[in-house]
């Protein structure tokens, strides 16, 4: 047996407390109820799986019971600690463990003081060979199979001959861990105690947490009327604004051009040449507008939990509203809003109108405001990186934890409007969820920045440290 798994010796008392070997048990529950995703789930668990995992984690107080003589091996020459060598006998004496037997191979741990097995003085000092450095051994017997604790003797010819007291030598010894064995029995018997009450606490917290999440779920499911008109884009944006619009002409061959010479011969050609032009796309106005409202409605709802919320990630963040868009998105018979990335949702032209290019015609990025840094690069590289369309609608969701959420929302404003090219700042379709107007490459963006509170401040620590940012 290994240094690792003798019961009771000094390494087991600086390397395995009990503790650990509880806590490795209960933690398969622990595992499991982390696993689940909705109230359903947890009830279901609840009633098939989490009894017989309790039964399980359970550990049985262990306790050292009758003892008998095990069984003598032959004489052997043995290396004594002096280096000289010794013909001894060696014999075995076995103990009952009822309870766990494996809790024994740990230290309790209330007890750091206890004395080891193999420390001296010994009970064994006066044998020609002491073995107190491997006194104890776990062993199953093949006869009956269940778990029994050894210990030993090494008995020279002389010491058989003078009958030593090897019953009062072995009953000292377990006299010396009969403490520890009892330490550990109590502190098994704690943590049983202490298991359905942590159990109980962690359902409870589950539950309520799910039943919470369910609640936002449902108040999510909006009433007809708040159900936006069909996303649209702006068809005749392009032409009014002098841009290309999309043509396809029939070049004849042979046909002149009003800038060529007319005495050169045109140049021969046998075939019809086709010239296509891209259609320049933008999200309608009003398509625009009603999406900034559907992101107000969805605020509002989720700004009422923010203990089930604000643990969440910005990634988590967009998931939801991205399947709110396209939940609330008439007539969508595939996803209109798309995730990608760490919290960007974007559209594209040509879901919208067969024909489009594949340009983002609305961003909206999330972002936590955890500092100025942080903000700004949410507006600049970030969200301005994504503007490569001609005219691209944006809207800068800003996530705010802190409690003064007006103080907060105000430097926030102020932090993007110091970002380069900012011209001047407009309401937008809901109140206090301004217009921000750069110039960008020689064109006006127009960002709408969408400030959220989810405080974090407040009972939400819980639920940061299980989803994390």
């Amino acid at each position: 047996m290994s240094d690792a798994t003798r019961p009771f010796s000094t390494f087991v008392r600086d390397h395995r407390p009990l503790s650990g070997y509880l806590e490795q048990k209960a933690g398969q529950i622990d595992r499991a109820i982390r696993d689940l995703r909705t109230t359903e789930e947890l009830e279901e668990f609840a009633r098939d799986r989490l009894p017989t995992m309790v039964t399980e984690a359970r550990t049985a107080p262990p306790r050292l019971g009758g003892g008998r003589s095990a069984r003598v091996d032959p004489r052997e020459f043995v290396r004594r600690r002096d280096g000289s060598h010794a013909s001894v006998a060696r014999h075995w004496a076995a103990f009952e463990i009822e309870g766990d037997a494996e809790a024994l191979t740990y230290w309790p741990d209330a007890h750091p003081t206890l004395p080891t097995s193999d420390e001296e003085p010994s009970p064994t000092a006066a044998l020609t060979l002491d073995n107190f450095a491997d006194a104890w051994q776990i062993g199953y017997p093949s006869e009956t199979g269940l778990p029994m604790l050894y210990t030993s003797l090494y008995l020279t010819v002389d010491e058989e001959a003078a009958r030593v007291d090897a019953r009062g030598m072995i009953t000292d010894r377990r006299s010396r861990v009969t403490p520890i064995v009892e330490a550990i029995a109590t502190q098994a018997n704690e943590f049983n105690d202490a298991l359905d009450a942590r159990i109980r606490e962690r359902l409870d917290g589950m539950r309520d947490e799910f039943r919470n999440r369910e609640e936002i779920t449902a108040s999510l499911d909006f009433p007809y009327e708040w159900l936006a008109e069909p996303l649209a884009l702006d068809v005749n944006a392009a032409s009014a604004g002098g841009e290309d619009v999309g043509t396809s002409a029939d070049v004849a061959p042979g046909a002149p051009n009003e800038d060529e010479d007319p005495d050169v011969a045109p140049a021969e050609t046998t075939s019809t040449a086709g010239l296509t032009m891209s259609i320049a796309s933008r999200l309608a106005e009003r398509t625009f507008e009603q999406v900034q409202q559907i992101i107000r409605i969805w605020a509002n709802s989720v700004e009422r939990y923010p203990r089930s919320f604000a643990g969440l990630n910005e990634d988590q963040i967009s998931d939801l509203l991205a399947a709110t868009l396209n939940a609330t998105t008439p007539g969508a018979n595939r996803e209109v809003y798309s995730h990608s990335g760490k919290s960007d949702i974007f559209v594209r032209a040509d879901v919208l109108s067969e024909g489009r290019g594949p340009e983002k015609i609305l961003i909206i990025e999330s972002k936590w405001a955890t500092s100025k840094t942080v903000v700004q690069t949410a507006l600049d590289p970030q969200l301005f990186g994504y503007l490569t369309a001609k005219d691209t609608a944006a809207i800068l969701l800003v996530l705010i934890g802190q409690h003064d959420f007006e103080k907060k929302r105000g430097q926030v404003l102020e932090q993007l409007q110091e970002v380069e090219g900012f011209e001047q700042a407009g309401d937008s379709a809901v109140s206090e969820w301004p217009i921000l107007r750069f110039a960008r490459e020689g064109r006006t963006v127009r960002i709408c920045v969408a400030p959220v509170h989810l405080d974090r401040t407040n009972g939400a620590e819980d639920a940061r440290a299980r989803g994390g940012e």
